[in-house]
């Protein structure tokens, strides 16, 4: 009698569990964009995957070769007024863009080394992995900065990309 009480217990846990999960899903599969003057936009996951996508392919130390997809964070943070062309120079050259994940950690990318007309970093916010979705534990996004030997900028479980302003 205990088994079938704890069972049916455990069963009820499970259900409400596959009933929840793609609500809780849905709401992480959404990044939200800030721009420096309070612009802001969130994106779906399918809103992300309609912009134009890059690939970026990693090394691991074991020699394994990982394929990543997704927009660059240029491209992203145009979307919420980041400066182009001719109007970035001078004082916006002090923009970065900071990228927040659902655990508290926070990376910083210089606009400026991210644009293509300075670093060119091809910097992005991966979508895939290998042509499937992220590892649960780096997902849902993820950023992506090639050529670091280091990975402590390759930010997993991204929710937020927000411009701000370093300096005077």
């Amino acid at each position: 009698m205990v088994r079938a009480r704890l069972f049916g217990g455990v069963k009820s846990l499970l259900t409400a569990a596959l009933l929840l999960a793609p609500v809780a899903a849905g709401r992480a599969q959404t990044l939200e964009l800030i721009g420096e003057k309070g612009a802001a936009r969130t994106l779906s996951r399918e809103e992300l995957s309609a912009l134009p996508q890059t690939e970026v392919t990693s090394s691991e130390k074991d020699g394994a070769k990982l394929v990543f997809r997704g927009p660059t964070l240029r491209s992203l943070v145009t979307l919420v007024g980041a400066p182009t062309g001719h109007d970035f120079r001078g004082p916006n050259m002090l923009i970065a863009i900071l990228a927040e994940a659902s655990d508290g950690y926070k990376a910083a990318y210089m606009l400026a080394e991210v644009d293509e007309g300075f670093g060119n970093k091809n910097a992005i916010l991966a979508l895939t992995q290998d042509g499937g979705a992220l590892p649960a534990k780096d997902g849902p996004f993820r950023v992506v900065m090639p050529g670091e030997e280091h990975r402590a900028r390759w930010i997993r479980m991204v929710q937020r990309i927000r411009l701000t302003r370093v300096g005077n």
